[in-house]
């Protein structure tokens, strides 16, 4: 699947470090969405690295940066909450 503009709505630090709720990148999974918003976003890089949640269409993903994406698809970033 080639890329496409996709929406991503963030939440928490990763909203606050990108100054802004939602982003467009390009990309075609979700490995992609993660190295567009690094190249975007460098400070945003450490808490990428298998420190958020993913949400496609309402379906919460913990490892899948393979996941195809698309512009139909709403996809949220979150970081993850932690403890017990």
């Amino acid at each position: 699947m080639p890329p496409e503009d996709v929406t991503i709505d963030l939440y928490g630090t990763l909203a606050a470090i990108a100054g802004e709720k939602r982003v467009v990148v390009e990309a075609a999974n979700l490995r992609d969405v993660y190295a567009a918003l690094k190249v975007r976003f460098p400070e945003m890089a450490e808490h990428l690295d298998g420190n958020v949640s993913v949400s496609i269409d309402g379906r919460i993903y913990t490892e899948a940066l393979f996941e195809p994406v698309s512009a139909k698809n709403e996809v949220v970033l979150l970081p993850r909450i932690s403890g017990g």
